[in-house]
């Protein structure tokens, strides 16, 4: 990508993959770019965490 940054990382849950998540597109530097991944996974981790507690307790 012309003048932006492009990461994935790929999600685990006890050594089976679960998800990629994407980030791609304009930031001010690679620092921002990153601290936006962070973000995003952090996010995806807690949502995946809370449907995996809903469905093992009902």
């Amino acid at each position: 990508m012309e003048g932006g940054f492009s990461y994935h990382a790929d999600i685990f849950a006890n050594g089976v993959f679960v998800c990629r998540v994407a980030l791609s597109g304009q930031f001010p530097d690679e620092a921002a770019a990153q601290i936006e991944l962070d973000r995003r996974l952090a996010r995806w981790i807690a949502e995946y965490e809370l449907r995996s507690q809903k469905a093992k307790w009902g």
